[in-house]
């Protein structure tokens, strides 16, 4: 009798829940735009799924980015630049933009029509000058619309030789590192403190700073010939130059709102209006946000840019000389987070500055010219902040904070070390002319 093997039980496998994400077949993501002149936006293949990531919750809500390039800003190529912050921008984001300067066109205007053609998310590859005026441009959003929760978001990645902003607000100097940053999303509110000028060239808001005198002739100097051949290093060659050829001049300062804490104890300072006259000068600046390379905005040892008051400081000397070490002890005080307490250097805080010279004084605002005093430069108490893609504030103080500790720490040290060779060298020297005078004996 043969025997039939029985057929073998059949399981059926029903999925109660539906497969993970990661498991899932990933739809094909919206083509790219990317738009090589302002004027003429061309629209490019589908982008590569080897190349996209997944997108965070920021670039989720926001889908599109906006880029307004400099092409001639810094000392880099531009298209291996422009390439770079595409390939980055591209792995979160579905659309970049990219919009290009012109000799007619600057970062305002070309922010403006970003945000006239959708854009919610801005970012300013450039100098100072061009992040400064696409700010503009998102203030200027800003201000007009009624939902502030709809308001652009400015971003920055830096292309020029100086970047104040990026120093102030430690984003990554790194194209690279600076354009991955954006997709992150988080945002920092900075001020933005309005200018009141006679002359309609001057910019009617103020981003990093205003510098009258020195600050404006040492940007005068460092052109942009000097500053492709030597990089940062032409603002230190400007400034010693302009260190031997810079004049006093006689300066009045009005003063609203001050409320600064005393150079002499722990109480405060505060008054409505504070008249500063017949002071005789090098330079005067006036700071909502300065890196420490910024040296005469650092008299008061930290310059806030979200406080809603203007560091104001103001630098006297007879000498060249004597202005060199009033800026190398502003440059210490900056990194160590310290107020610099000399009688040359007189600084405060206060909402609003009223600045006259005798003769006129030439002045520059967030790294470019801007005619000459008088100008006033107010925070409006109805001002609205911009919102800035940055590192945390408190994370960005407490790195700087053990920074500066650090340093202090570094400076004693050296100090004690170089005090106690000195004594000994001067111990041996003495033991030896001791010796000599026995031997003579």
């Amino acid at each position: 009798m043969a025997l039939v093997p029985e057929p073998l039980p059949t399981f059926v496998i029903t999925l109660t829940k539906p497969l993970r994400p990661s498991l899932r077949p990933r739809a094909d993501h919206a083509t790219r735009l990317v738009c090589r002149h302002a004027q003429t936006p061309t629209m490019s293949g589908p982008a590569s799924k080897s190349s996209l990531t997944r997108p965070t919750t920021f670039a989720r809500h926001n889908p599109r980015v906006d880029v307004i390039f400099n092409v001639v800003s810094g000392t880099r190529d531009p298209d291996r630049d422009l390439s770079l912050i595409q390939a980055t921008l591209e792995k979160s984001f579905e659309r970049v933009v990219f919009w290009k300067t012109t000799p007619d066109k600057a970062g305002e205007e070309l922010g403006r029509e970003a945000i006239a053609d959708g854009a919610r998310v801005l970012v300013a590859c450039g100098g100072d000058g061009t992040v400064a005026g696409v700010a503009a441009a998102v203030q200027k959003s800003k201000d007009d619309s009624a939902d502030q929760a709809d308001a652009p978001v400015l971003g920055v990645v830096p292309r020029g030789t100086a970047n104040a902003l990026c120093a102030a607000l430690d984003i990554p100097t790194n194209v690279k590192e600076a354009a991955g940053m954006i997709a992150g999303g988080h945002v920092r509110k900075i001020d933005f403190p309005k200018i009141d000028h006679p002359n309609e060239d001057v910019p009617s808001a103020m981003l990093l700073l205003c510098g009258v005198g020195f600050e404006a002739n040492t940007v005068k100097r460092a052109d942009r010939g000097m500053k492709r051949a030597l990089g940062m290093v032409a603002y230190a060659v400007a400034g010693l130059l302009t260190t031997w050829k810079q004049s006093s001049f006689k300066t009045d300062i009005v003063l609203h709102g001050v409320d600064d804490s005393l150079m002499f104890g722990d109480g405060n300072i505060k008054s409505d209006v504070m008249h500063l006259q017949n002071l005789q000068l090098k330079g005067v600046t006036v700071a909502n946000a300065a890196p420490a390379t910024s040296v005469l905005a650092q008299g008061i040892g930290k310059v806030a840019p979200d406080d809603g008051l203007l560091e104001v400081v103001c630098v006297s000397s007879s000498s060249p000389l004597g202005l060199i070490r009033i800026m190398l002890s502003m440059l210490r005080s900056a990194l160590m987070r310290t107020r610099e307490r000399r009688g040359k250097v007189y600084g405060l805080r206060a909402r609003k500055v009223v600045i006259t010279c005798d003769p006129p004084q030439r002045i520059v605002v967030d790294g470019e010219p801007a005619g000459k005093t008088p100008i006033t430069i107010e925070m409006k108490p109805d001002m609205r902040q911009i919102q800035v893609i940055a590192p945390k504030a408190s994370v960005v103080n407490r790195r700087r904070k053990r920074f500066g500790r650090s340093l202090t720490r570094l400076w004693r040290n050296v100090r004690g070390v170089a005090l106690l060779a000195i004594t000994v060298a001067f111990m041996k020297h003495k033991t030896k002319l001791d010796l000599r005078r026995r031997l003579t004996l």
